[in-house]
């Protein structure tokens, strides 16, 4: 029906929207998961069981500094100035692209194994970013 072309960090990406017809689910009897978010662990889940935290940015965190001090240091329209910052992008598209694998796998692992629906809690996320304790994590 639609398609939509991107370009992220010198990587392209086609999002195609279709029209699928899904069938009616089967009567399975799964209960429901109240997930309770944190810091120290991802999401933790109305049963007792807890899916862990990736912290793909705090592994990645020095050399993002080291390659932001970097475009910072150079002269702006200088070539290797483009260079720098299309390497801080690479870098910072992966992390995200960590982020968001590990949030799939663990929405998947929830919705389609074992629980029929999900409830979040409600967080102030704005309020969370101002500390900078709880703003990386």
């Amino acid at each position: 029906m639609n398609a939509t072309v991107s370009e992220k960090a010198e990587h392209w990406f086609v999002l195609l929207q279709v029209e699928v017809v899904i069938p009616e689910p089967q009567g399975l009897e799964r209960s429901t998961a109240r997930l309770d978010l944190g810091i120290s662990r991802m999401a933790m889940v109305s049963d007792g069981t807890y899916i862990g935290n990736l912290r793909a940015l705090k592994s990645v965190l020095t050399k993002l500094k080291r390659q932001q001090r970097i475009v910072s240091g150079r002269q702006k329209g200088n070539a290797s100035r483009k260079q720098a910052v299309q390497k801080l992008a690479r870098t910072q598209v992966g992390v995200a692209n960590i982020r968001r694998a590990a949030l799939h796998q663990a929405t998947t692992k929830l919705t389609k194994k074992t629980k029929a629906a999900i409830v979040l809690e409600d967080l102030h996320v704005s309020g969370m970013m101002k500390n900078h304790h709880l703003a990386q994590a």
